[in-house]
This record gives structure tokens, sequence and C-alpha cells, in this order.
């Protein structure tokens, strides 16, 4: 009996899950060969449909590995502000050592 109940509840929940995920729409463009590097541009988008909010808008990073050892052990105070710094302005002393 409980079995049933469970799957009963379960597969309901299922169902509602996979009706607002069919809803969701997705566009991939890519942006890479719009801008210089190291440059401030903008980019218009058209979409084929309106969508109505919210809207959210993820970007990609292929090969780039956040979970990477030196990823990890460097983090630079001024980056994380927003400050835009070339590599030869980070030095050692302001990297932030954490330990995971």
């Amino acid at each position: 009996m409980l079995f049933a109940l469970l799957s009963a509840i379960f597969l309901s929940l299922a169902v509602v899950l996979q009706i607002y995920s069919d809803r969701i729409i997705e566009y991939s463009i890519r942006y890479d060969n719009a801008c210089g590097s190291n440059t401030t541009c903008t980019l218009s988008i058209t979409l084929p449909q309106a969508i109505s909010g919210p809207v959210y808008v993820y970007y990609e990073l292929h090969h780039f590995y956040q979970n990477h050892r030196i990823y990890v052990r460097s983090i630079d105070e001024s980056q994380l502000r927003g400050n835009y710094r070339t590599p030869s302005q980070i030095s050692r002393k302001s990297i932030i050592k954490l330990s995971l």
C-alpha cells in the first residue's frame, strides 16, 4: 500500500516537472568572433520568437576547468571586484591562498 502511494506521488511529480521542463526555450549563439580580445563590445541578438519573462542568460566556456587545482589556489581580489588586470600586474603577493 505504501509503495503504491509513493509511486503515485512521484509519478505525478515527474509529470508536472516534465510539463514545466518542456516550456523552457533555449537558444545557443556563438559570440567569440564578434569582438576582439580585451575590449568591451555590445552584441545584439535577435530571437526568432518572443520570450515572456523571466529571462535568464547563461554563457558557456569550453576547455575551462574551474575546479582545477591551479585555478582554485589563485584568486586575485582586484579581479573579483571587477578591475581588469594584465598578467604582469598580478603579483604572487596579491594572490590569496585558500585551503579547501
